[in-house]
């Protein structure tokens, strides 16, 4: 069944998944959704099993795990928790940002 409809979103960019959609796609308040942007729209997709590897053969989130895999191995703890707070921040405002 294909279902179509028409969603508004906040102020803040939510928006609500139509129950119907959520339903036949198996989405509920524990689901994962991968988010990708093509061209002048997105696709969400719910991440399950069978479709994880599938989206990691794409390059996304693996490529940045395997670029990011042991950049504090080195670093004492302290140092580690102030650098980590410090790129949390700047995540932080960035998003901030974009709203």
């Amino acid at each position: 069944m294909k279902i179509q409809t028409i969603v508004r979103p906040n102020q803040k960019g939510q928006m609500v998944i139509p129950k119907e959609v959520r339903k036949q796609l198996g989405i509920d308040a524990d689901s994962q959704l991968h988010l990708t942007v093509t061209g002048s729209s997105f696709v969400i997709t719910p991440l399950t099993d069978q479709n994880f590897p599938h989206i990691l053969s794409k390059k996304t989130y693996a490529e940045v795990l395997a670029q990011t895999k042991g950049a504090w191995a080195n670093d004492d703890w302290s140092r580690t928790e102030q650098t980590r707070e410090k790129l949390e921040l700047a995540a932080a405002r960035q998003r901030k940002k974009t709203w």
